[in-house]
């Protein structure tokens, strides 16, 4: 089974949970907020590497590019690097290539051996949700945040990734080509070639280059949309994958949870505890009593390690609910009204109480400024 995903260095430009929504449901926060510096793994990088050879570049070339400021690179298994960096990777693969839809190429160059373990993990799930739902477990394989978001309403589905990211326009669109193929092809793997897809979305104007766009995308393609992704049948979500093997995907999944654990233990625990907090629909909500068991702590432990990383779950879970608050009232452009509901709250008194004890602002005054 070839699912040619995509998602390892494209999903880190903004680093949000995967979250599955009846209507619209939080996510995380712009990556310019982020408290800690977010990574990606080093196989993703070595990807990168591999496609400027296939655009018929040495890698070396790219290599001198960036060793000027970078040290060279090894490709260990665990070996983390800054998003940072990669964007400066992908900024000179524009350029030593010039190929302005490289973006697009890369992504139809991908194989079944992309990004190490994930793809392989998600071919073999018996449907395109259980594919999602390992997405999010286990992305951080490729990088400590994934940046889709699902949303379900009446018949349709769409997955979706807004980019909040400060980087030129060239690379915004390789990482939106990229990311965007890669759950074409996903969607297509589990749905068949006759997948109903409506339409390919992407948040900036139509490049120059439109017609690979249509080239690549059979005329699918959207152009100043309000995110990057995708619209489809919601059926296809709960369709049987046609080459499913339940029990290769357990073996994989077992796999993936020990190499996740092996992460997971050089991590923080604040930001551990972030992350959680980062993938609840009210993360203001959540107790901390159920922060720790997901840690597989008791309370008294978990605010033990919080005291010496000098944080307090209070605090954490204030600043989180805010770069949700945040996100969807601005990097989504969501009313006041319906970021209190996506949040859980009963009415819009008790959000705006709520965001400027948070953010010490109101929402109000947060959108006018953004």
């Amino acid at each position: 089974m070839s699912v040619n995903l995509s998602f390892g260095l494209a999903c880190y430009c903004t680093p949000v949970a995967l979250t599955v929504q009846s209507s619209a449901m939080a996510s995380s926060s712009p990556p310019a907020e982020a408290p800690h510096q977010v990574t990606i793994s080093s196989w993703v990088i070595n990807e990168l590497l591999m496609a400027v050879e296939r655009a018929g570049v040495r890698r070396d070339e790219l290599s001198r590019r960036f060793a000027e400021s970078r040290p060279a690179w090894s490709f260990a298994e665990d070996l983390r690097l800054p998003r940072s960096d990669a964007f400066l990777l992908c900024e000179a693969a524009l350029d030593v290539t010039q190929d302005p839809a490289f973006g697009l190429h890369w992504g139809e160059w991908l194989n079944v051996n992309s990004f190490n373990l994930l793809p392989s993990l998600l071919g073999h799930a018996r449907s395109l949700r259980q594919a999602l739902e390992a997405l999010q477990r286990f992305g951080a394989l490729a990088t400590d945040h994934l940046g889709l978001e699902l949303v379900e309403r009446d018949g349709e589905a769409e997955i979706r990734r807004v980019d909040t990211t400060a980087q030129p326009v060239p690379v915004r669109r390789l990482c939106a080509e990229l990311t965007t193929l890669g759950l074409l092809r996903l969607v297509r793997e589990f749905g068949g070639p006759q997948a109903r897809i409506t339409g390919v979305c992407f948040q900036y104007p139509a490049p120059s280059y439109r017609a690979e766009y249509a080239r690549v995308f059979g005329g699918l393609e959207r152009f100043d949309c309000a995110y990057n992704g995708l619209i489809f049948d919601r059926a296809l979500l709960d369709a049987t994958a046609p080459r499913k093997d339940e029990a290769l995907y357990e073996a994989l999944a077992a796999l993936a949870e020990r190499r996740l654990s092996r992460l997971k233990s050089r991590m923080a625990y604040s930001d551990r505890v972030r992350d959680l907090l980062a993938q609840q629909r009210a993360p203001h909500r959540v107790p901390m009593r159920q922060v720790a068991g997901w840690l597989g702590l008791s309370v008294r432990s978990l605010h033990r390690r919080l005291r010496e990383e000098e944080q307090s779950y209070a605090d954490l879970a204030s600043d989180v609910s805010a770069r949700v608050a945040k996100r969807l009232l601005g990097g989504e452009l969501r009313s006041i009204r319906e970021t209190a509901e996506a949040m859980g709250f009963h009415d819009v008194g008790s959000f705006h109480r709520a965001f400027r004890r948070w953010t010490g602002t109101t929402p109000g005054a947060f959108r006018s400024d953004h």
